[in-house]
């Protein structure tokens, strides 16, 4: 008997690269880390089951930032690279 294939949850951020507004949609609750290349938290936020959440980036600094999403359980599900360009 052939296993059934786990499917992977859905974590999408676009549009990107992003000069304003950034939106993310996940099925899952957890907590979206938005950090720097040097590895340093820029912000932290909460995300309720089968979201979508607009994030406002446009005081971040132009750079390459990297979007972690973290499940209720503390497990990191996926990380993302961000690029912001204003």
């Amino acid at each position: 008997m052939i296993a059934p294939e786990e499917e992977e949850p859905s974590f999408n951020i676009y549009p990107n690269p992003v000069s304003t507004v950034l939106t993310i949609e996940t099925e899952l609750e957890g907590t979206i880390i938005i950090s720097n290349n040097l590895g340093q938290i820029i912000g932290e936020y909460t995300i309720e089951q089968f979201e979508s959440f607009e994030l406002d980036v446009s005081d971040f600094a132009n750079g390459i930032y990297y979007c972690k999403f973290v499940g209720a359980s503390n497990k990191v599900i996926a990380t993302e690279q961000l690029e912001i360009i204003h």
